[in-house]
């Protein structure tokens, strides 16, 4: 049985996470990182969450046409960025002490997400 571009989409960016959580684990745990392990959860909850919900819009407008695919694209790049940038604002006013850290982490990771997402999204729409 063939896998749904989605669910597969989740299968690799759940091994992604799995790897550059224990990767963050590893670091913090040895003291390089400079940030608690309970921020970095937090770092991939939202990351997590937020890129499968936006591969989810714009492998669903796809499928629609290529007019609604432009349009999801754009709308899921805007509500992401926004929502990323309140989650950041929201978190290093809420700890100044760790909000560069955080903010550096973030964008890391961010970077990382983001090209995975783009990749996989390119890949779709050239078997399609």
């Amino acid at each position: 049985m063939k896998q749904s571009p989605i669910m597969r989409f989740v299968m690799q960016l759940v091994g992604i996470t799995a790897v550059l959580c224990g990767i963050a684990v590893m670091l913090s745990a040895s003291g390089n990182l400079g940030l608690a392990v309970q921020p970095i959860v937090c770092i991939f909850g939202v990351l997590f969450s937020i890129t499968s919900l936006s591969y989810y819009m714009v492998v669903k407008a796809a499928t629609k046409s290529p007019r609604s695919f432009t349009t999801a694209f754009m709308l899921s790049s805007s509500l992401r960025l926004l929502i990323y940038g309140a989650f950041i604002a929201l978190y290093c006013h809420l700890h100044k002490d760790v909000a560069m850290t955080f903010a550096l982490t973030f964008f890391a990771l961010y970077i990382i997400y983001t090209g995975f997402e783009i990749k996989s999204v390119l890949g779709f729409m050239k078997g399609k």
